[in-house]
């Protein structure tokens, strides 16, 4: 999945993640068959411009077993260079995990789904290993819904919150997902993390501080990062505090503000120019901040010497 994730990164030179959620209100008619044709077109019209598209099943599944039919179809209308993030935010263990595991992948050919993490690695495991190693999925860590603060920001004994551990051990998991099996260590260096395990970490754009500390947490993940948009966050914050050193690592995931627009093919195209130009001027900033500390290192070494040979 990582693989061809940054692939169609660079082909399209997009970190625009396109959600496709018929919503009902959006719908001509509540049916199965008019979700597919409203997602099919959004696809028709944006594909350029995707690094992925995040269908949620939710308003599949409230369709019945049409709304299962119309999924399949819409993922297969997604160009197949394009990875597909399953956004089902599953959370189960063992052999209902599995099934889970089988429905994303097997039925409705996902190259990533979203998890839910509660239950701890045993409700991910099931969907990274064996036949599924090389898929990826998203981790639930500090999301952007309101009440998000119920849970996510309690501490425990250390002072530590909730999505911060979270955060550490998807280091671990991704560290021991290729053993297939839990080993309680530390978090590994993010150097050694596999490319063919990717677990990447849901972190909300209304949340810049918890979004800042995710990335320092896990310098290496790919960061799935919702509420752009319509539910307040700015790709310019979004970028500065979630973006990897490489400019890169982020899925800027929108939904509503292309299904809604007059010209969703405009509006793609501007979110992923705009998305890029702030690429470009973080980086800039990243290596005027490392010339400068080169600069501040070197006056340190002469006033060492000098200091020294007094």
């Amino acid at each position: 999945f990582e693989k061809k994730l940054q692939k169609r990164v660079e082909v399209s030179d997009s970190l625009l993640c396109i959600g496709l959620d018929p919503h009902f209100t959006q719908l001509s008619s509540a049916s199965a068959k008019t979700a597919a044709e409203f997602c099919i077109e959004i696809i028709k019209k944006t594909h350029s411009y995707a690094a992925a598209y995040k269908p949620n099943s939710a308003f599949f599944e409230a369709f019945g077993a049409e709304g299962f039919e119309a999924l399949i179809e819409v993922v297969r209308s997604i160009p197949s260079d394009i990875p597909v993030i399953l956004d089902c935010k599953r959370g189960d263990i063992d052999t209902t995990a599995q099934a889970y595991a089988i429905a994303a992948y097997d039925v409705f050919s996902a190259d990533a789904v979203t998890l839910n993490p509660y239950m701890g690695w045993d409700s991910i495991k099931p969907f990274l290993t064996g036949k599924y190693e090389g898929k990826g999925v998203f981790v639930l860590c500090k999301t952007s819904n309101p009440s998000s603060k119920d849970l996510q920001i309690i501490r425990d004994s250390t002072g530590t919150p909730l999505f911060e551990k979270v955060a550490s051990l998807c280091n671990e998991w991704s560290e021991t997902a290729s053993a297939s099996t839990y080993s309680a260590l530390p978090p590994p260096p993010s150097s050694t993390l596999p490319l063919s395990h990717c677990i990447g970490l849901v972190a909300g754009a209304t949340d810049l501080p918890s979004l800042r500390k995710v990335r320092q947490l896990c310098p290496r993940s790919w960061i799935l990062c919702p509420g752009v948009g319509a539910q307040g966050g700015a790709a310019q914050d979004v970028c500065a505090a979630g973006l990897r050193s490489d400019g890169s690592g982020l899925l800027v995931s929108v939904s509503r503000g292309i299904s809604h627009a007059a010209d969703m093919t405009h509006a793609a195209k501007q979110l992923r120019d705009d998305i890029n130009l702030l690429r470009q001027s973080f980086l800039q900033s990243q290596s005027t901040s490392k010339e400068t500390e080169k600069e501040e290192l070197k006056e340190y070494q002469a006033e060492f010497i000098r200091f020294a040979v007094a």
